[in-house]
């Protein structure tokens, strides 16, 4: 049977670095201006690097987060995990002070 692939192949030997990005809704279980605690179904690396969507019903802004804990959740399943908010624009902060004082539960928050 002849080869039909439309593309040129290339043999990787040793080790390729690369990255996968996913956008996935996590539960925010805690929220302050330096940083969130956040319930998710998977575990994601510590020192890792999020782009964090927080917000409110109507309005949200990017933040970026280092991970710096991941912890299971006792008697069911889940992963707590710690995030340190980086490099936050005034808009982000002013919309993290806005959440802060309010007594709203935030938004559920969206990591890639």
């Amino acid at each position: 049977m002849a080869d039909r692939r439309q593309r040129v192949r290339f043999e990787i030997v040793g080790r390729l670095p690369g990255s996968i990005t996913t956008d996935a809704s996590v539960e925010v279980a805690n929220l302050g201006r330096g940083g969130a605690l956040v319930v998710s179904a998977w575990p994601l690396n510590v020192d890792g690097q999020l782009t964090v969507r927080l917000g409110t019903d109507d309005d949200y802004s990017t933040l970026q987060a280092l991970v710096r804990h991941v912890r299971r959740i006792p008697g069911r399943e889940g992963y707590l995990i710690g995030l340190e908010f980086t490099n936050a624009e005034p808009r982000a902060t002013a919309l993290l002070e806005k959440i802060v004082r309010s007594e709203a539960p935030p938004a559920p928050a969206h990591l890639s």
